[in-house]
C-alpha cells in the first residue's frame, strides 16, 4: 500500500509551483466527485492509481488507470495544464469558462441558483416570495447577470402558476408578491430589465418590489 500522504503532498508541492490552487482538483480524497474537477484517485481493490477529469453534475467519460505513481502524478498535472487551456481559449472566443479562476478571466462568474425558490411565505395577508441577489455588477458579466435574473423570475412564476405554494401556505391571501432584493446597486441595463419585468409581471395581477441597499 503506497503512502498517500506523502504522495498527495508531492503534487500539492507541483501545483504550487504551477500557481494551479485555483483550480479545481481532488487529490486521494473519499466522497462523491464534483463538477469540472481533476481527479486523482486510488482503488485499493486493484491497487492502481485514478486519473480523470469531471463534467458537469460530476460525470466523467473514463477513468485512466497507472499501476505507478510517477506515471499517475504526470497524468494528473497534464489534465490541469490542459484545464487551463481550454478555459483560456473559451474566454478567448468569448464563451462562458467552466469555472472562474484568475488563470485565465477577471470577472467572477454570478452565483444564483436559478431552479430555487429563496423564500416563500404569508407575510401580511400576502402571498410573498423574496430572490436574494448578491452579485455585484461591476467586474462581471452584465449578459450573464441578466440571464440568470430572468432564469431565476422564470422559475417563480412556474412555481407560482403550478400552485406549488398550496401546500406551505394555502390559497387565503389577497396578493402575490416577488421582492427582489440586491446587495449591489444594479447596473443601468440592470435596472431597465428589472423595470420591463414589474411591467410583465403587474399585467399577470403579481407584483415585483425592487429592494435596494442603499
Amino acid at each position: 500500500m503506497p503512502n498517500l500522504q506523502i504522495e498527495k503532498q508531492e503534487i500539492l508541492e507541483e501545483i504550487e509551483k504551477r500557481n494551479y490552487q485555483t483550480l479545481r482538483y481532488s487529490i486521494f480524497e473519499e466522497g462523491n466527485p464534483h463538477e469540472w474537477e481533476t481527479r486523482i484517485d486510488y482503488d485499493k481493490t486493484k491497487q492502481v492509481y485514478q486519473v480523470y477529469a469531471t463534467m458537469d453534475r460530476g460525470s466523467f467519460n473514463r477513468k485512466v488507470e497507472f499501476t505507478k505513481f510517477e506515471d499517475a502524478k504526470d497524468k494528473f498535472l497534464e489534465k490541469l495544464d490542459l484545464t487551463v487551456k481550454i478555459n483560456r481559449r473559451n474566454i478567448e472566443k468569448g464563451r462562458f469558462p467552466e469555472y472562474y479562476s484568475p488563470l485565465w478571466s477577471d470577472y467572477k462568474p454570478i452565483e444564483m441558483f436559478t431552479t430555487v425558490i429563496d423564500y416563500c411565505d404569508i407575510e401580511d395577508g400576502n402571498l410573498e416570495l423574496i430572490i436574494l441577489d448578491e452579485n455585484q455588477w461591476e467586474g462581471t458579466s452584465e449578459k450573464e447577470h441578466l440571464q440568470k435574473l430572468e432564469e431565476k423570475l422564470n422559475t417563480y412564476l412556474e412555481y407560482i402558476d403550478g400552485k406549488c405554494y398550496v401546500s406551505k401556505c394555502g390559497e387565503n391571501f389577497d396578493k402575490i408578491i416577488i421582492q427582489i432584493g440586491f446587495r449591489h446597486h444594479p447596473s443601468e441595463n440592470g435596472m431597465r430589465f428589472m423595470k420591463k419585468q414589474q411591467q410583465n409581471l403587474s399585467e399577470r395581477g403579481i407584483i415585483l418590489e425592487i429592494v435596494l441597499n442603499e
